[in-house]
């Protein structure tokens, strides 16, 4: 059985160029879309990851105050109470200056880095 043959419909090169600048308007639009909602899941990630960052430095300072009081007590059965606490405040501001220093002097070695 053979099949009739369609006949081509004669386009004008003006139907076919709209035809064409409307696909592009459409690709561009999802890709756009695409790209929104692609931007939005990795804000939403970051957002829960952040959060989650924030809450495990809170319970890591807590747990860290909790480390220190627990120095003082110790410390003040063989010394009073407020020497055993200048004593602890002491060692923790010195090693502050010591990580702070030691921070700063990343970044600016990183800061030089890209620079270069």
């Amino acid at each position: 059985m053979s099949r009739p043959m369609i006949e081509p419909v004669e386009r004008s090169i003006g139907d076919v160029m709209t035809d064409v600048a409307g696909n592009v308007e459409r690709l561009v639009r999802t890709e756009m879309e695409l790209a929104k909602a692609t931007a939005l899941q990795g804000i939403k990630g970051m957002a829960r990851g952040s959060a989650l960052l924030a809450g495990g430095a809170l319970l890591g300072t807590l747990a860290v105050m909790l480390l220190l009081l627990g120095a003082v007590a110790r410390l003040s059965e063989t010394m009073k109470p407020w020497q055993a606490t200048l004593l602890v405040a002491g060692g923790t501001a010195v090693l502050s200056v010591l990580v702070i220093g030691i921070g700063v002097s990343a970044l600016r070695g990183h800061a030089d880095h890209l620079d270069t």
